[in-house]
């Protein structure tokens, strides 16, 4: 290996080969990575895949965390989990371990818009605000989330709830959610 495993490393991830219908992706996603591993989940960087099965954990780590899947969340419970376990400990990246091979497809879950996945979303927004599990240098990112809500239950057909999180945006940002409005507009 190239990349000596430090003792304070409580959980690691690699590499990760995306592959669906028509055989595996020729470009390669990273895991997340200690410095910006909320950002990188929060902001929802492209590039980066959010899997737990990606990960390596240390058993005493898990021990002494207790950290657990929040029973609330299904398709959110992933990035829910990473977010909790950065908060208690460090993550390391590296390279030159096997690559996980991620199968996604159109049926996947995450690709069909369904009241149950924008509630998950809702129910995963609240819970990292109560939990304090977004940092306040990124606390851009109860914006997205609320238009990520706003749009998505819009499109379902939530129109009262859709409207209840552009309030929200708006509230949070006016500027932002204006500009954002009428690039949609533009773009359309």
């Amino acid at each position: 290996m190239k990349n000596k495993i430090n003792d304070d490393i409580s959980f690691l991830c690699g590499e990760v080969l995306k592959f669906g219908d028509k055989g595996v992706s020729s470009s390669k996603f990273k895991g997340t990575d200690n410095v910006n591993l909320e950002a990188q989940i929060l902001l929802y960087d492209p590039a980066v895949i959010t899997c737990p099965s990606n990960f390596m954990f240390r058993v005493s780590f898990l021990k002494e965390s207790n950290i657990r899947f929040e029973s609330q969340l299904s398709s959110t419970a992933d990035k829910y989990y990473l977010l909790s376990c950065k908060r208690a400990g460090k993550i390391g990246f590296f390279e030159d371990i096997a690559p996980l091979h991620y199968r996604v497809t159109t049926n996947s879950m995450s690709n069909k818009m369904t009241y149950n996945l924008v509630q998950d979303n809702e129910v995963y927004y609240k819970l990292l605000k109560d939990k304090c599990l977004i940092p306040e240098k990124i606390n851009i990112s109860l914006f997205l989330g609320d238009y990520i809500l706003f749009g998505s239950y819009w499109k379902i057909g939530f129109r009262i709830k859709a409207i209840k999180f552009a309030m929200r945006c708006f509230f949070r940002n006016p500027k932002r959610l204006l500009g954002k409005i009428l690039n949609r507009m533009i773009g359309d």
